[in-house]
């Protein structure tokens, strides 16, 4: 009978499932090792990782990128789906690397640089980057200039 209620005991106190509390903390300590540590940073670093980008156009010219969806995680990751357009003629497309950002202008702009460590879009490359200057609006919308 001991044994039965040291084992029950054992199972009650057993490992736990990670609580929604600990997934944010995590989150939040990861985006610190990317996003600097000043009020308007962390502020436009909230808004850069809860935006999911459409549209964006990282390359223009002869051969034009546009990303249907560019994500930037707190892990200082991302990931885009897009489609290359080469005279006339698009692909399906999908790129992930890494990111960084400088300390931000206001809450709501900052120079980002993504770096590619994945691509299977034509025409680009491995260890390429893309730096822009992001200002993100209250809507989501946002305004991108090259640097």
């Amino acid at each position: 009978m001991l044994t039965l209620l040291i084992a029950s005991l054992l199972v009650a106190c057993g490992e736990k499932e990670a609580s929604e509390t600990s997934a944010v903390a995590e989150a939040t300590a990861e985006a610190a090792t990317v996003v600097p540590a000043d009020k308007n940073s962390t502020a436009f670093g909230t808004k850069l990782m809860a935006n999911d980008f459409s549209g964006m156009k990282p390359v223009e010219g002869a051969v034009k990128l546009t990303y249907s969806t560019l994500k930037f995680s707190p892990s200082g990751s991302w990931t885009a789906q897009g489609v290359v357009e080469i005279a006339d003629e698009g692909m399906e497309c999908m790129e992930s690397g890494s990111w960084s950002m400088e300390t931000a202008a206001s809450d709501s702009t900052a120079t980002v640089a993504w770096t590619i460590e994945k691509t299977t879009c034509a025409g680009r490359e491995s260890g390429g980057e893309t730096r822009a200057e992001l200002t993100i609006m209250d809507s989501g919308s946002y305004k991108m200039k090259m640097r």
